[in-house]
């Protein structure tokens, strides 16, 4: 199926030559991926066999390619999201939904993904009785449960705003005390801080 598309795909400098000699896409998408293969680039090859296969789907060497890729990608995605679980949950979460979007059979990367998805509603409950605990004043408290889930801090919006509500509590708390030793113009400026 040469030039069949009514637009033409961006075309790397690798594509270009192979479909200007007058290969098809599948093929000029096959070599691609074998030269990004050879570059260990695992992913971005699994993209260019797959696009092969799709271009033609009767040829069993793109579609066996395609599947050994997909299968390689998913597992290099799942490895990279575990690296990821104690620096960035919401990364790791990425990675292992892109595990397995390339093989959902993955069951692995399946099961650290309902655990982590278990562990980021689990710091969602702790962040809600901070919100609770601030709201009551009891900001030390609230501060230390934060901190208990301070890893998970990317994965949930609601830790932002919590974080931002023990701040300003805290500032106005600084501010009482201020007022009650006489420096007004010290609490006013805390107190203006609170409110941004």
């Amino acid at each position: 199926m040469r030039f069949a598309h009514a637009a033409l795909p961006v075309v790397s400098a690798v594509l270009l030559p192979l479909l200007l000699r007058g290969q098809t896409y599948s093929k000029a998408y096959f070599e691609q991926a074998e030269e990004l293969l050879r570059s260990n680039q695992v992913v971005e090859a699994r993209g260019y066999y797959c696009k092969a296969s799709a271009e033609d789907p009767k040829n069993s060497k793109y579609q066996k390619k395609c599947r050994e890729t997909s299968k390689a990608a998913s597992v290099l995605d799942e490895t990279l999201g575990r690296q990821e679980l104690s620096r960035d949950p919401a990364k790791a979460e990425a990675l292992f939904g892109d595990s397995l979007n390339f093989d959902p059979s993955n069951r692995t990367a399946s099961e650290a993904l309902v655990a982590l998805k278990a562990n980021i509603q689990a710091a969602k409950a702790v962040v809600d009785v901070a919100l609770d605990l601030i709201q009551k004043g009891q900001l030390d408290d609230a501060g230390a449960r934060l901190g208990s889930v301070n890893l998970y801090k990317t994965s949930l919006t609601s830790y932002h705003q919590a974080d931002e509500r023990l701040d300003a509590s805290r500032k106005a708390v600084a501010a009482q005390a201020l007022l009650r030793q006489g420096n007004a113009a010290k609490a006013i400026e805390l107190l203006t801080e609170a409110e941004r």
